[in-house]
């Protein structure tokens, strides 16, 4: 018995108890019965959907990115050296006065330029710059010159692009986008998970079906075998006898039709378990037939007040992963608007530097007088421009104003349809609540019924049609009450996905 096989269709698949019957003939090790709670289908498919690990990677980068944004602000450390040697041409001039003609020889130089900085860009929009230039020149005459300039310079924005909420309006906005890929993330697996639990719900309820329709076809077959033995003694007629055979025809037909609706239900809820992984195509397919045991049964429904729709819209207003979305998007709008109207100002710019310059013969002078600022220069100006008819940011300010607007009224879109939602599956689960125990007092009826008919008709008093007329009435109060026991378990997960906590394990 080789489990491995269904682990490529599922993470968790091989630590699922799997049932094996070695006795029945023809067993097969690709057949399996997979019996499974539905805590287990939820926890195969949240750890499985291809869905899923795409949102989460999204998510992770979506979460770098966030992170990433802020080494806008990190420092920025630079250097650089240069070296020039050079060498002047000879010349020659004339005294016009002694008409004699002097050469003047070439002289080999060389000029070395170093040069560091350090930048921090600061919170506030501006920029704060330390630099550091070392200019030294030497000829092979034994002439040098050296001079150190060691400046601090502040340049900060006053108008367009100035201010804080400016500054880190790109990553505030990359933190925000971060957060509306974890709800979408949740939001997708809410759905998927209501999905499982209806896919989940309708096995159980599908295999109830031929639960009912097993017993009802027993039934049949028992009052056929009743009719048999009546005629043979003479009290009974063939006219019952064909009664009982065309209902356990029908019985068989009804039970074929709810085998094959068992196994929809089954391939339904195999295609949200099952995935394929790798190249083992093969080990996919065999998967599929393995034959799901459910391990929840359908609850017991006992009667109780209705709900009050209104506290289910509290916890839906404020855990709904779709309004969580909108109020997200309308976060990120007023700050795109905020860094739209910021853009549109007129530039004014302010410039403050103190800078202080050594020149010396001796290198180690020239920086330790820099360095001391013996002579000192102090500089401040202001840089002003306008763009003419600035229509482009004009413009986008307008657009970013037009999409806030629309992110507000989405936002109260959703809320109506909040509302409608929690509404109508409120209503739902009263509705199934009330029939599940109309249900039940429908079966008990029917069971009461049936018994008093089955003792008339040992006495003589009722015939087989009617008979079997009160075995199909049961038979339809069976599944009628299977039928609103499942409906009850798919309405209350549709309601707590109203709610917005069906994926949660903390419950409200």
């Amino acid at each position: 018995m080789n489990l491995p096989t269904l682990a490529i269709c599922a993470s968790a698949l091989v630590s699922l108890p799997f049932r094996q019957d070695e006795t029945q003939p023809g067993w097969d090790a690709t057949e399996r019965v997979l019996e499974l709670s539905l805590e287990d289908a939820v926890r195969m498919v949240l750890e499985s959907n291809l869905d899923l690990e795409v949102q989460a990677l999204d998510r992770e980068i979506s979460r770098f990115q966030s992170l990433g944004s802020w080494g806008r602000f990190d420092p920025i450390f630079e250097m650089s050296g240069t070296l020039v040697d050079s060498e002047e041409q000879d010349t020659q001039s004339r005294d016009p006065f002694t008409n004699q003609v002097f050469t003047s020889l070439g002289v080999d130089s060389e000029t070395r330029t170093y040069q560091q900085s350090l930048g921090l860009p600061l919170l506030s929009g501006g920029r704060l710059d330390v630099t550091h230039d070392i200019f030294n020149f030497s000829d092979e005459d034994g002439g040098a010159f050296n001079r150190s300039n060691l400046a601090i310079g502040l340049t900060q924005p006053l108008l367009r692009g100035s201010g804080v909420a400016y500054a880190t309006a790109d990553q505030r906005i990359a933190e925000l986008e971060f957060h509306l890929q974890v709800e979408r993330e949740r939001q997708s697996r809410q759905d998927l998970v209501l999905s499982v639990h209806e896919g989940y719900w309708n096995l159980v309820e599908a295999i109830e079906e031929v639960t009912v329709r097993e017993f009802t076809l027993r039934l049949g077959e028992e009052q056929l075998e009743q009719d048999r033995r009546r005629l043979d003694v003479g009290v009974g007629t063939e006219v019952d006898v064909l009664q009982a055979e065309t209902n356990v025809a029908t019985n068989e037909e009804q039970l074929l039709l709810a085998g094959v609706e068992r196994a929809a239900a089954m391939d339904t809820l195999k295609s949200l378990l099952f995935r394929q992984d790798g190249d083992d195509f093969g080990a996919y397919i065999e998967a599929w037939n393995v034959e799901i045991q459910p391990l929840t049964g359908l609850p017991d429904v006992e009667e109780t007040e209705s709900l009050e729709w209104t506290r289910s819209l509290g916890r839906a207003l404020s855990r709904r992963s779709q309004l969580a979305q909108r109020r997200l998007e309308t976060h990120l709008d007023e700050l795109r608007l905020h860094k739209a109207k910021k853009e549109a100002l007129p530039g004014l710019e302010l410039f403050l530097q103190a800078k202080s310059v050594g020149d010396e013969l001796d290198s180690t002078d020239a920086l330790s007088e820099s360095v001391t600022y013996d002579f000192p220069e102090y500089t401040a100006s202001l840089r002003f421009d306008f763009p003419t008819f600035n229509r482009q940011a004009h413009y986008a300010r307008r657009a970013a104003r037009v999409q806030l607007i629309k992110s507000r009224l989405s936002y109260d879109q959703s809320e109506q349809e909040v509302v409608a939602d929690v509404r109508a599956r409120v209503r739902d689960m009263n509705y199934q609540s009330k029939a599940v125990q109309a249900a039940k007092k429908s079966l008990e009826l029917a069971e009461r019924q049936l018994d008093a008919e089955q003792a008339r008709y040992d006495e003589g008093l009722s015939t087989t049609f009617q008979v079997l007329e009160f075995q199909e009435d049961l038979a339809q109060a069976l599944s009628a009450e299977k039928s609103a026991r499942a409906a009850y378990a798919r309405a209350q997960a549709g309601l707590i996905r109203a709610e917005g906590w069906l994926s949660e394990r903390a419950q409200p």
